[in-house]
């Protein structure tokens, strides 16, 4: 990976990248190297893998110019257990 940034976006953590040219970036790995060195909170959980970061007039980053990140819905899992219930349930009236 040759750049990363990681901003706030839509109240999630998204790490932006930018890989050197003809390699591909492995997100699980950058995730993982991210676990180590950083508490479980500030690991992103989402990535945009970009070509190139977008610059202003001045050379610095122009964050407003970054991409939304693409989130995927995951499929709806109803709980099995009566733990995941109680938790389920303490949630929902959140």
């Amino acid at each position: 990976m040759s750049n990363a940034v990681v901003l706030v976006r839509n109240e999630l953590l998204v790490g932006y990248l930018v890989g050197e040219p003809g390699k591909t970036i492995d997100i699980d790995d950058v995730t993982a190297a991210a676990a180590l060195r950083l508490p479980s909170y500030m690991v992103p959980l989402n990535y945009v893998v970009l070509e190139e970061f977008p610059l202003g007039s001045s050379g610095k980053l122009d964050r407003k110019a970054l991409p939304d990140p693409v989130v995927a819905v995951k499929e709806f899992r109803a709980p099995t257990t009566p733990v995941e219930e109680i938790v389920a349930e303490t949630f929902a009236g959140v």
